[in-house]
């Protein structure tokens, strides 16, 4: 049984790739409101992983518009 809980998902079947955006229902028993992480899971893209803990992902214009992380008219 999955404790995720959905807040966005795409997937892409022409291109394979995807991604779901969710909480985790046990955060909501563990932790207060402002410290409920958020998840984004991807999958078919590509990234590029380096210490100290980041990661640079490639992803679809569409989806960056889609997820709010820029303006719908931007070049």
């Amino acid at each position: 049984m999955s404790t995720k809980a959905t807040i966005q998902y795409l997937w892409d079947d022409e291109n394979r790739c995807g991604y779901h955006l969710f909480t985790d229902c046990l955060d909501d028993l563990s932790m207060d409101d402002e410290d409920k992480p958020i998840y984004l899971e991807l999958n078919g893209v590509e990234f590029t992983a380096s210490s100290p803990g980041n990661v640079e992902v490639r992803i679809p214009r569409a989806w960056a518009i889609k997820l709010g992380l820029v303006p719908p008219d931007s070049k």
